[in-house]
């Protein structure tokens, strides 16, 4: 595939020629300047239009080689899990989250929760968290785990620990046709959403 550089390089080259045809054909006997100034003129519009796209472009490659950014995996797996007299293990249906880091570089990242499509489309749009529509994290609200949750550092094309959740509880915590997403952020703030989500149904 041709790089985006030399596409619009091409372009201008190709426009600053157009140019100089029109002026050799309809311009050669004003007396608006020589040809020769024309040349020149166009030329240099086009050398300061290239130049500045090109720095545009380094900028762009230089803030993304600075970032870290993150893909997040949300599924159901099926995982399993000792029953009340923790004398058997059966198969049992857990969320299971994880996230990558596409960036350039490493970042840290944290787990924060899960989140109703309605919740995420609030988010997006920076409007507060209400009672309804905020971030959920039932392990933490019901005590299972009491710590809270860490950023870790992911490198950049690394995956970060896989987190597994038990799906009963999120159907406690969720209504019945809840599309629910997973969320992470970053030590300043920023919020990243699965593109996935999970269905939740109680029947």
């Amino acid at each position: 595939m041709l790089n985006k550089k030399y596409i619009v390089s091409g372009l201008i080259a190709f426009l600053a020629g157009e140019a100089l045809i029109v002026a050799a054909i309809i311009l050669p006997k004003a007396e608006i300047g020589s040809l020769a100034d024309w040349v020149s003129g166009i030329g240099a519009i086009g050398a300061i239009v290239g130049v500045i796209y090109q720095v545009h472009e380094q900028r762009v490659e230089f803030q993304q080689s600075k970032n870290a950014d993150i893909a997040i995996a949300l599924g159901i797996v099926k995982i399993l899990k000792e029953d009340k007299s923790k004398s058997m293990m059966f198969p049992s249906d857990f969320a299971q989250t994880y996230c990558y880091n596409i960036g350039y570089s490493a970042g840290s990242f944290r787990f924060l929760g899960f989140a109703t499509k309605e919740t995420v489309k609030n988010l997006k749009d920076n409007k507060p968290e209400t009672k309804e529509k905020r971030i959920k994290d039932p392990e933490r609200e019901n005590h299972y785990i009491t710590e809270m949750r860490k950023f870790y550092r992911i490198d950049s094309r690394e995956t970060s620990n896989y987190i597994n959740y038990d799906l009963g509880l999120l159907k406690q915590n969720f209504n019945d046709g809840d599309k629910i997403y997973a969320v992470y952020d970053d030590p300043l703030g920023k919020l990243y959403f699965s593109i996935d989500f999970i269905l939740i149904r109680k029947d």
